[in-house]
């Protein structure tokens, strides 16, 4: 069975190096299901890449996830699954409509406001990172980076903190009969992948293709120079 984030407790630290190396180091304790921090100077995201901070202003926040749904022949579904999860609590939680970027970048138009990072320390436990832009003002002015909120708002975290660990625990609870094919349904509902260049990994080399979605598996579907279509499930943005 899955353990339900909204039973747990979220360890709130003011200042850390990353929330992800804190909930790792916190695995051993039964009670905790997450961390949070007001402030974390060595955040990352994919491939290591740095997670700029603006204080006060964003949630920074590691679920530690354990059940069946986290083993590794099932775990890219929990890894789409936490990103629609993260798209609707901004939703709920501040009014906005977010869309995805494979693998679980969140957009707001055409800006990222977040993103999702998923790591596997063990087989029936993983780390779910999520650092998410939600008030703006001190963040004027960035080329690419946008937040959920024009103005500050001293609740806006505390409120989409919540609706988070409720859209995961929801999404998680339901039946696995029928379940993938409505998340996957969802998920392309907000789906704002296609047309973005990729470069994937295959067993004849690298490729790079151009993003036609998602496959019914929730695997990126890349369409090939050549016309072909291939399915993978490990590629970066050809702009990184």
């Amino acid at each position: 069975m899955t353990h339900p984030l909204t039973a747990g407790l979220v360890l709130r630290l003011p200042d850390v190096a990353s929330t992800m190396d804190e909930a790792r180091g916190a695995m051993a304790d039964p009670r905790l299901v997450g961390v949070r921090a007001d402030r974390q100077t060595q955040g990352r995201g994919r491939r290591g890449s740095p997670w700029l901070d603006w204080p006060g202003r964003r949630l920074l926040v590691t679920y530690i996830l354990r059940g069946p749904d986290c083993a590794p022949d099932v775990r890219h579904r929990l890894a789409l699954m936490a990103g629609l999860a993260a798209a609707e609590a901004c939703e709920a939680s501040c009014g906005v409509t977010c869309g995805l970027k494979w693998p679980n970048d969140l957009l707001l138009g055409s800006r990222k406001v977040g993103g999702l990072l998923l790591e596997s320390p063990a087989g029936d436990a993983a780390l779910l990172g999520v650092g998410i832009n939600v008030c703006g003002g001190g963040m004027a002015g960035l080329p690419v980076a946008g937040a959920l909120l024009a103005e500050a708002d001293e609740d806006a975290c505390d409120r989409l903190e919540e609706a988070l660990r409720e859209r995961i625990d929801a999404w998680r609870a339901l039946p696995a009969q029928g379940q993938w094919d409505r998340l996957v349904a969802a998920w392309r509902l907000r789906d704002r992948t296609a047309g973005t260049r990729y470069r994937a990994q295959t067993d004849k080399g690298t490729v790079c293709g151009v993003a036609a979605g998602i496959s019914d598996e929730g695997l990126l579907l890349l369409r090939l120079p050549d016309g072909r279509l291939v399915e993978t499930a490990a590629a970066t943005s050809a702009m990184e």
